[in-house]
Order: C-alpha cells, then sequence, then structure tokens
C-alpha cells in the first residue's frame, strides 16, 4: 500500500504542541487533546462538536471516580497518515492509560487501560507493607457530550433498539429506528458495533469492534442517548458490575491484579469533501435479464420500436456509467472467469467504451458454490464455521444454479480479493466496482480466522472486523483508483464512517420501500434520510434504489420521496425509467445544479400551504428551480406555494408548460399520490 495520501482532498495529518495540550487537525477538523480522556474538544468546519470533554466515568468503591491532571505524549513514529498519542492519568484507586492513533480521514483508534495504583517498590522493600482490602471498581462508562445542533439524528449498526423515550420499539418499523431522530428523551439499545450522532452536515461515530470483557447489568441497556438539558450524551455500559478478572482479587492496593483493556474508534464526520458532482451521476443499473424481448447489455438486440441496440439508447439519454449486476458473472462473485463470462466482460467493456460511457461491475460478499474453489472457502474464510446460513446470507438461488455463503474479509480471503480486482481490471479494462455489502461492518463467528469469542458460561458471541477492513478498504482504493476507477458501495442501512473515505459513493434504500408498499407508513419519515441517506454529513455521494412494483409503486413515485433532499435514483430500466430520469439530469443541467445554492425544504423560506408538500430550490443567477413533491401516499389537494422573492416567469420543466404566477411570487400546484414537479422560475 502506498504511504501517499490517495484520497482526493485530504491532506496529511499534523499536530500542534502547546504545553501539556495538542491540536490534530486532518481536512476539516481538529482534535484536541488536553486535560480529558481522549478528546476535549472536537471541530468539524470550525465548529465545536462536543458539549463538554468526552469522559471515562464511574465508580470506585462506590464513589465518582475523579481524574487528577492528564500528561500526554506524542510517539516518535508519526507519518503523513498517522499521529499516535498516549495519555496517564491517576485517580486515588486507580491509573488510566489511553491510547489514540489519528488517521489522515480523522478515523481514531483508541486504547484503554486500566490498572489499580498498588505500591511503589520503596513501599513494597521493607516499608510499612500492608495488605489492604480489594480494590473495587463499580461501573466504567464511555461518555460522549455532543451539542444539540450536532446531534439531531441518529444511526446505528446493526439495527435494533430496545426502548425509545421509554416505550418499547414497534417490531413492524424496527428497520426504521436505525436512524431517525433523536428523541425527546433518550434511546436504550443492546450492545452496537457503531453509533452515530450528527446533523444535516457533520457529526460524531463512535465504533466498536468486540463487547468481549464488558459488564453491563443489563443486555438490552449497553447504549444509551440521553437527550440532558445541554448536551446529547451517548453513554455507553462497558462496567455496571466489576470486571470478571477483579472479582475477590487484590493484595498490595491491587497491584496483582491484571490491567483491564478496552478499545474503540471514533471519527467526527464529514470524512471527505464531497465530490464537485454532489447531486447527479448519470448512471444506469443493469441488472441483465431478458425484458421486452430484448436481453442487456451482452447480446445487443434491437429495440422492436426504436431500433436501438441498449448501449445506443443510454448513449443518448446522457448515461456515462453503466452499472452491471451480478448476473454479468456465471459464477457469483467469483474472479475465475468461464469462458462465456471473459467474452461477454469484454464485449461490454467494448460496447461502452466505444461510446465514451464507463462500465461498473458487481461483486458481492459471498462465494457460490458453483464456485471452483468453493471446499477453500467452506471452514477458513466465512462467517461462520457452520454450515449455518443468517438471514440474508445465502438464501437466494443463483442462475446458472447455485447457492452462496457470505465470506470474512479477516480472512486470507481479503488478499483473494484484491488480488483478483487487480487481476480483472489489468485484463479486462473496465472502470470500476458496484461493492454489494463488501463495505459492510458484519458479525461474524468464525474462530479459525479470529473472529468471534467465548464468554464465561459457554455462549459464543461474534466480533466486527473494522481494522482489518478498512486496511483492505484503502488497499482497495489504491488499486481502483490508480486505474483509473470508482467505487460505489451497497452497505443495506449499514453506513460504515471508518469507510468512507474509501468509497466514491452509496447506494443505498431497500429497507424502506416495503413498508411504503404493505401501507405501514404514509411517508419517508424526514428523520430517516436527513440522518445519513443524503451522504452529506458523512461525505459521500448518495443514491437511493428503487425497486418498482407497477402500478402501486413506481419510479415516479419513488423519485417523489427523495427528490427534496437532494437525491435521485438510479434507473435499472430502460424507456419509462430512463426517460423519467433523463428529462430530471437535462433540466438540472440548465440550471447547472452542482454550481448553483441548494435550499433544501427544512432551511428555506418559501412558504407552503400544505405540510405535506415540500419545495426545495437550486438558485443559480436569476434562475431557480423548485423541486416540489408530495411525498406523501395521499394526494395532496389544491397547495399554494409563495416565495420570497418576485420572478416574471415560470414554466413547469416536466410538463413542458407555462405556470400562472400570481403577484410574481405565488403559484399553486396540486399532487396525486406520491407525485413530483419541477418548476423553473425566471426574474
Amino acid at each position: 500500500m502506498s504511504e501517499k495520501i490517495i484520497v482526493p482532498g485530504l491532506s496529511p495529518v499534523t499536530s500542534k504542541q502547546n504545553g501539556n495540550d495538542f491540536d490534530v487537525s486532518v481536512w476539516n477538523r481538529v482534535y484536541k487533546i488536553s486535560n480529558a480522556p481522549f478528546f476535549s474538544s472536537i471541530l468539524s468546519g470550525g465548529k465545536e462538536v462536543l458539549a463538554s470533554p468526552i469522559r471515562v466515568a464511574g465508580t470506585c468503591f462506590g464513589k465518582t471516580i475523579e481524574w487528577e491532571k492528564f500528561e500526554n505524549l506524542e510517539m516518535a513514529d508519526s507519518t503523513e497518515k498517522s499521529i499516535t498519542f498516549v495519555q496517564a492519568t491517576k485517580s486515588r484507586e486507580l491509573i488510566l492509560n489511553t491510547r489514540l492513533t489519528v488517521y489522515y480521514d480523522g478515523m481514531v483508534k483508541c486504547g484503554i487501560t486500566l490498572c489499580p495504583e498498588g505500591y511503589h517498590s520503596g513501599a513494597v522493600y521493607g516499608r510499612n507493607v500492608i495488605q489492604e482490602e480489594r480494590l473495587s471498581l463499580n461501573k466504567l462508562y464511555l461518555e460522549f457530550p455532543l451539542k444539540k445542533e450536532f446531534a439531531k439524528f441518529y444511526h446505528m449498526n446493526p439495527g435494533g433498539v430496545t426502548t425509545i423515550d421509554g416505550n418499547q420499539v414497534d417490531a413492524k418499523t424496527m428497520s426504521l429506528r436505525t436512524m431517525d431522530y433523536v428523541p425527546e428523551k433518550s434511546l436504550v439499545a443492546p450492545f452496537k458495533q457503531s453509533f452515530y450522532l450528527g446533523n444535516d452536515y457533520a457529526g460524531l461515530s463512535v465504533f466498536f469492534e468486540s463487547d468481549e470483557g464488558w459488564r453491563p447489568e443489563f443486555d438490552n441497556k449497553v447504549i444509551e442517548c440521553i437527550n440532558q438539558d445541554d448536551c446529547i450524551l451517548l453513554r455507553v455500559h462497558l462496567l455496571d458490575e466489576e470486571h470478571f478478572d477483579w472479582i475477590d482479587k487484590g493484595g498490595f492496593n491491587g497491584g496483582f491484579l491484571y490491567p483491564i483493556n478496552f478499545s474503540f474508534g471514533m471519527q467526527a464526520t464529514p470524512v471527505k469533501p464531497m465530490p464537485k458532482n454532489q447531486f447527479v451521476q448519470k448512471a444506469f443499473h443493469s441488472d441483465g435479464i431478458l425484458r421486452d424481448g430484448r436481453f442487456d447489455l451482452d447480446i445487443p438486440l434491437p429495440d422492436n420500436k426504436t431500433g436501438e441496440i441498449m448501449v445506443d439508447e443510454l448513449k443518448r439519454q446522457g448515461v456515462e456509467y453503466v452499472y452491471v449486476h451480478e448476473k454479468w458473472n456465471d459464477l457469483q462473485n467469483s474472479f475465475k472467469l468461464t469462458k462465456n463470462t471473459a467474452e461477454r466482460l469484454k464485449y461490454m467493456v467494448k460496447l461502452c467504451h466505444d461510446r465514451g460511457m464507463k462500465l461498473i461491475v458487481y461483486f458481492g460478499f459471498e462465494i457460490a458454490s458453483l464456485s471452483p474453489d468453493f471446499e477453500d472457502f467452506m471452514q477458513y474464510k466465512l462467517q461462520r464455521e457452520t454450515h449455518y446460513y443468517d438471514f440474508m446470507h445465502g438464501i437466494y438461488v443463483r442462475t446458472p444454479h447455485q447457492r452462496d455463503l457470505s465470506v470474512c474479509y479477516k480472512s486470507d480471503y481479503s488478499k483473494i480479493f484484491l488480488e483478483g480486482v487487480e487481476k480483472l481490471m489489468d485484463e479486462y479494462g473496465f472502470d470500476g466496482l458496484y461493492l454489494d455489502g463488501t463495505y459492510e461492518i458484519n458479525p461474524c463467528h468464525n474462530f479459525r480466522h479470529g473472529c468471534g469469542y467465548i464468554d464465561r458460561n459457554g455462549v459464543s458471541h461474534p466480533t466486527y472486523s473494522v481494522w482489518k477492513k478498512r486496511e483492505m478498504c484503502e488497499k482497495l482504493y489504491e488499486i481502483v483508483h490508480s486505474r483509473g476507477g470508482i467505487i460505489n458501495i451497497h452497505t443495506s442501512n449499514n453506513f460504515p464512517v471508518p469507510l468512507l473515505a474509501f468509497a466514491d459513493s452509496i447506494w443505498d434504500g431497500e429497507v424502506i420501500q416495503p413498508l411504503l408498499l404493505s401501507g405501514t407508513l404514509d411517508c419517508v419519515p424526514e428523520g430517516h434520510y436527513r440522518s445519513v441517506y443524503t451522504g452529506r454529513p458523512l461525505g459521500i455521494f448518495a443514491n437511493t434504489i428503487s425497486y418498482v412494483n407497477p402500478p402501486v409503486w413506481t419510479l415516479h413515485h419513488s423519485i417523489a420521496t427523495m427528490i427534496t433532499f437532494g437525491m435521485l435514483p438510479r434507473p435499472q430500466r430502460t424507456s419509462e425509467q430512463l426517460d423519467e430520469v433523463s428529462k430530471i439530469w437535462k433540466i438540472y443541467d440548465e440550471i447547472d445544479v452542482e454550481n448553483a445554492i441548494f435550499k433544501p425544504y427544512y432551511e428555506n423560506d418559501v412558504k407552503v400551504s400544505n405540510d405535506n408538500v415540500r419545495v426545495t430550490y437550486f438558485e443559480n443567477g436569476n434562475n431557480v428551480l423548485a423541486v416540489i413533491a408530495n411525498a406523501f401516499k395521499y394526494p395532496s389537494g389544491k397547495t399554494t406555494i409563495e416565495f420570497s422573492d418576485k420572478f416574471k416567469t415560470a414554466t413547469d420543466k416536466i410538463n413542458d408548460k407555462k405556470v400562472n404566477l400570481i403577484n410574481g411570487n405565488t403559484i399553486d400546484v396540486e399532487f396525486e399520490t406520491f407525485d413530483y414537479l419541477l418548476i423553473m422560475l425566471s426574474k
């Protein structure tokens, strides 16, 4: 892996010392190390994220632990990509040592060691040695107090909440509770691999590989998010009872006790600058199936109506990136290709490149039973030792007939994956990867490659590979980008902050659609999208998946739910779907959205008579493009929209007709279920 920083927009991590304090700077963020465990201040975009310093809190002998002055030391092995610090402090009974390694994308790897104070050697050898009562460490918490303006929304992985504001969460909408507005009072949850708090533009993620050694009083109360008077407090229960290694042990003031260790990571966001093109990627997603008498890319038969082959239609409609789903590869996710697959891939690359389009190919997080190397994966590389299938892991039958199993990238499969991508890109010249699940940080139980642990009751628990997967993703980013490619990731409601610097875009959102189709929801909850789905608080371009089921659910419906957030779906069908999205692309080009001022409906001063109708706009010079949508399943009825500025003309760009402009600043609209319009207003 290169020692140089290859992520555009990021710069070397630097430190500045002022007495015992350090300011550690990365792009757009500053972490201050001073008189507190870990950080006393975190700035994102020049604004303070923390309401007060991050705390290691707890009780010893039933009394609140009070830490004395911290000593902070920078290690000598600093590089452009990371700087390591160690800290030393103590309370009356304990020594607290912490370790922090700050990386150039703002990810911080943290370690805690707690030791009883013990005795100095002079006291032990010959001077008043007293066998004291055993040490009693009753509670130990990590506490992250965030300013309320930086903690409007939360996101967690994996999903699953115990209570919100003291009420049990409805199982039907549990998937929504993976991300939403921070509750009025509190949120209580079991152990989470990661927990994120943020607003529309920035936030803080805290993440773990394991809960081994933790001893919460209740398994369903490990993570708390508490709305206090002056902050939103994220509390992590490491110990609610004494640590197993210290029970009924002691002597020499605890000097014979083995140190207690915990590790975790944190990262302020956004992790990198948003790309210049943050509202539109002119992309088409081909899933490789036969429809309407024509095939997708690999067998280009003319369309019966237009006479065009598919790639020519894509080019005419303005497509720049062609994503091909899993069916391009006869062997699911295999880097060893069949002859048919190899010929197909060469042909698809040529079809796209001859027309100036880029081809992005699919790889997932599984290995197929049809693969010639499947036996090698069965024990050492999978997420479980047994052949047990987790939900959604291996339940689909592929064509040619095969099944698949999830791999774990902590195993040596990560090396196979990197070498496979490098070989195929060099040999076939495609332009990047669409990765399904590869960047998810998922649980693994396989002890054969170092995952999972057994607790003191003999129960197996999974672990989550953060550091190994991050290392793999950084190497993958270098391989793909050094060849001019891009990486698009699908993570299924899992937004892995420590990996996002090494991806170019994210495609997600299928979890919400069954709730809309079933009638469980009337609309997409605002907090669900604003928390992380727009990508802006994280620093990554985002598309939303749209699986249609006409006439109940169409691409038009899907666009209405997301367009006012500054997002668009990626069309998966030619003709109607591509026609509709391509028209939006052309309208966006007309206003030049990438150089326009973006004002989402929740931040502008447009007055709307119906709360179910949302008005977002792009402003560029004398032109304003109003993006207006009814994001609900009920017709809107007549709705009056009043702008603060005066305009001379208003044009419905979707239907190519003039709109009646009242008093130069007011229009009336009426919408069907999940409907939208784009109105161009000119001064």
